[in-house]
């Protein structure tokens, strides 16, 4: 459910960096708009980190996988 949501934010941040308009906005707010792409992308790569870990290094719930998890939503 969080994955669907950052990727719907991620097409909304892409989409605007494609707008006519952007160019037209101070170089402080693209910025700021590319530093918040920047953002959901980490967010992404971290929610997807989360089943690869136990799916391809712990083949399921162990104590380390809690230890992990706990350190990822930190």
């Amino acid at each position: 459910m969080l994955i669907l949501v950052v990727q719907v934010l991620l097409g909304f941040d892409y989409r605007a960096v494609f707008e006519p308009g952007f160019n037209e906005l101070p170089g402080a707010l693209q910025h700021i708009k590319l530093g918040s792409l920047g953002a959901q992308l980490l967010v992404l790569g971290i929610l997807l980190a989360i089943p690869s870990y136990r799916r391809i290094v712990e083949r399921g719930i162990t104590e380390t996988f809690s230890v992990v998890i706990k350190r990822l939503m930190a």
